[in-house]
This record gives C-alpha cells, structure tokens and sequence, in this order.
C-alpha cells in the first residue's frame, strides 16, 4: 500500500550479518574453501596468515596504539579491541592489525588505528597518502560535544527514555562491530567527523583548546570551526535503535521513527551536520549469523513509497 511520509527519507539497506567476526568466533571457518581471493590464495590461507601476524604483533600493536595517542593528542588511552584482517589493494594483499581504544579524561572519545608491519617487521600506524584525517577526526568529534554538551547530552537523554519506554532497546554485544569508528561512541549515539590532514596542525591548533575551560574554550573552539569549517560540516550524529520483529513491524519502526525524529531534532537545532536516526531489526546472534537485518535511515526530506 501506497503511503506518503512527509520530511522522511526510510531507506532499507540489506546488511549481511557475516560481513565481519572477530577470530574468537570464527574457529569454526573451514581452512579451506572453494572461493579464491584476488591473490589466489584460498580464504582460509589469509584467516591463518591473520592469526599468525596478530599473535606476533599483537603487544606491539598495543604499545603502538597508546604511543600514537599520547604523542599526537597527548591522551592517554586504553585498548578495548585488536584484531587482524587482510588489507588488500592493486599491488597484493598483506596482513593488517585494527586496534581500537578509549581516551580517559575529559574527552572520552574512541580511536581507531589500522597498523601494518614495515619491511623491517616493525608494527606502525597505517597512513593514509592523502591526510590524517580519519584519526584526528576522533578527538575533534570530542572536541565538538564539549562546546555542545548541554544540546548533546538533552537529545541523548530524551532519545533514550522514550526508546526505553516503548520498548526498543540499544546495542547488544553481536552488533558492536557497526561501532568500529573514531570519535563520541555511547550506546544510543555515535558523533563522528573529519578531523584535520595531518596530527602537527592537530598539536599546532587543536591541543592548545583542549587546555581551556568555560567561556574561553567555547570562544576558541567556534573560532576552529570559523578556520576549519570542514569539522563543521562533516560532523554526523547517530542515533541506533534495535527491535525485535516479531514484536513490532516494519511499518510501526518507520512511523515510530517519523515521531522520534521530531523530538530528538528539536533537540538538535544548534548543531550543524548531518543527523540520522537508524532503526535495526535485532536478528542476529553468536549461533547464527546467516539472517540479514533490515536498517531505516531517517534524514529528512521527502519520499512517497
């Protein structure tokens, strides 16, 4: 049936519920398969490469990831994550480490480095040719709560009582792998956005702000904003929501969050950047990772289905 929503855009991506596992769940992947890679090596020759590489590398990885973060944000952190993948691209394919972990202080934020071993079989952070961005993103995310903490934090709370109250509910542990990022990541949002090219300009104009506190810090951090409009405007806020399908249908998830995304945006006025509401069918467990998910995005705008 033909239904009109107004100021919605309800888009259904198919999300294959086996796109990622760490190496603790995927024991019972068959060492070999009849699917060969680009390299032409049989997919279970790369988990064992993976395994391998992540055992040797894998106190590296930590002390690497703490030295990045002390040296280029000057934070000290704690690791939540490693695991290793096959980083693959026209010239072949190598083992590769991720290792993910949580700022302490004042600034919270969630960082998250790719690694690769140099010729000398050093671990060292992956960068980008292009710029740092991907990494300072993380801190400036944080940075940008801080000056909005109040409209934050409002939305944050109104969003998770009335989810809680109508029964939907947040994250569960089979699903954080979609909270593989840099920056704020809390259970009901996520805020992200793309930092500056290269980790001197982040110590040259960024770290100097984090220092300040009140009215000065607001003061220097709109003036980033005005110098560096890119953090502005790139900044995205996500609001994941999950439900259970054989309790609530599809058509009262969209309409649901029709009315959801009226409260939680009166919220967010002053906030610039893209803001979306993600609602998830909950499908997917430990035992059983073959059902696909079914995810809403809501963004605005208008659309007629």
């Amino acid at each position: 049936m033909k239904k009109l929503l107004c100021l919605i855009i309800a888009s259904i991506v198919l999300i294959g519920g086996c796109d990622y596992m760490p190496f603790e769940s995927s024991e019972d992947i068959p060492k070999s398969v009849n699917v060969k890679t680009y390299k032409g090596q049989y997919m279970g020759d790369h988990h064992n490469d993976n395994k391998v590489f992540l055992k040797k590398y894998k106190k590296d990885a930590e002390r690497v990831f703490k030295e990045y973060a002390k040296d280029t944000f000057d934070t000290e952190m704690d690791v939540t994550q490693i695991y290793s993948y096959t980083n693959g691209s026209k010239y072949g394919s190598y083992p590769a480490i991720v290792t993910i972990g949580r700022a302490k202080g004042e600034y919270p934020f969630q960082l998250y480095l790719r690694m690769r071993a140099t010729e000398d079989n050093k671990l060292t952070v992956f960068m980008p040719s292009i710029s740092e961005s991907a990494y300072t993103g993380a801190p400036i995310a944080s940075m940008i709560y801080k000056r909005y903490q109040k409209e934050f934090d409002a939305a944050h709370k109104n969003f998770k009582q009335v989810v809680e109250k109508e029964g939907y509910y947040a994250m569960n542990e089979t699903l954080t792998h979609k909270k593989d990022a840099s920056g704020i990541i809390d259970d009901y949002m996520t805020i992200r956005t793309t930092g500056v090219d290269d980790g001197e300009t982040f110590k040259k104009d960024f770290l100097p702000v984090m220092k300040l506190k009140g009215q000065a810090y607001n003061d220097a951090m709109d003036e980033l904003m005005e110098k560096y409009p890119i953090i502005k405007s790139q900044l995205n806020t996500e609001f994941n929501i999950y439900y259970d399908k054989s309790k609530i249908k599809t058509e009262q998830a969209a309409d649901y969050l029709l009315e959801l995304q009226k409260k939680t945006y009166k919220d967010m006025k002053r906030i610039s950047g893209e803001k979306t509401i993600t609602a998830s069918q909950n499908k997917i467990n430990p035992q059983n990772l073959e059902p696909i998910s079914k995810e809403f995005n809501i963004d605005g705008g208008m659309i007629y289905d």
